[in-house]
């Protein structure tokens, strides 16, 4: 019987906590299953050029933790900027609501498409080392008609930039995409 107390009020306490936390970061006290943003609340590009201190800075790792923050950015009345590696020295991911970080959305799936042929679907975090590695992998091998430097960026940040190969005849990344899931 006093074993059930302590539990009830452990559990009580934590809801507190939980509320009074959410409350204090100007949540509101709505808390959505995984929307419970990250404790470092300072984000910069690569080179400290951009340093921002959003409301909350958020890494979702699962569709389902976007569509939470989401849904608390609607309740809450926020506006959401994204951001990956932080390669860039425009201000996209300048905001002063919520900022996601998408670097933990990073899977990969090849499949043939009846109407297109063979299409990737990439989170936007993925880097374009693993892209590329996924096709090569596959059998039979693809490759990416824009040639780019794959080591350090994002999917993301290629298509929200227009980023371009390193070959005069190729694209820019962006006109590949047959469809952005939103």
């Amino acid at each position: 019987m006093i074993m059930r107390y302590i539990l009830s009020f452990l559990l009580i306490l934590s809801i507190s906590i939980i509320y009074k936390y959410c409350e204090a970061n100007n949540h509101k006290g709505h808390v959505i299953r995984s929307a419970i943003p990250i404790k470092n609340k300072t984000w910069q590009n690569y080179n400290g050029e951009i340093r921002i201190s959003p409301d909350a800075i958020f890494e979702p790792s699962t569709l389902e933790d976007l569509i939470d923050i989401v849904k608390l950015a609607r309740i809450n009345n926020k506006t959401i900027r994204c951001a990956a590696q932080g390669h860039t020295i425009s201000s996209l991911s300048v905001t002063k609501h919520y900022l996601v970080v998408v670097t933990k959305l990073n899977k990969i799936t090849v499949q043939k498409h009846f109407k297109y042929g063979w299409t990737v679907t990439a989170e936007a975090g993925t880097p374009l080392e693993d892209v590329d590695n996924a096709l090569r992998n596959h059998d039979p091998p693809l490759t990416l008609d824009s040639e780019a430097i794959f080591g350090i960026f994002r999917v993301s940040g290629v298509v929200a930039v227009g980023a371009h190969g390193v070959k005069t005849t190729s694209g820019i990344m962006s006109d590949q995409v047959l469809q952005q899931i939103t």
